[in-house]
């Protein structure tokens, strides 16, 4: 038996895909884990802001002064370090 034709464009339509275990593909479980695992990500990360500005050690600005853009530049790449820093110190102390 061959799916029916398409009503727009006359060609016949695939079948919908199979997830890895075989079972018919699901729309909306893949967006829920994906939505799940955004929010677990953001958690972690607000969770290690307070431990990654402390290992960054970045001053303060004076009140009134702005940055240059190469120094927030250069402030950004220090906080992305700590960042990851703080994740591998976090997951280390849970591991143990």
């Amino acid at each position: 038996v061959t799916p029916p034709p398409d009503r727009l464009t006359g060609a016949n339509r695939s079948p919908r895909p199979a997830s890895a275990a075989g079972r018919p593909h699901e729309p909306g479980k893949s967006t829920v884990n994906d939505s799940n695992e955004q929010q677990r990500r953001y958690r972690e990360f607000l969770d290690l802001i307070p431990l990654t500005i402390e290992i960054a050690g970045l001053p303060r600005s004076e009140t009134g002064r702005y940055y240059t853009e190469d120094q927030l530049e250069s402030r950004l790449i220090t906080l992305r370090h700590a960042y990851r820093f703080s994740r591998q110190v976090a997951r280390e102390c849970i591991q143990k």
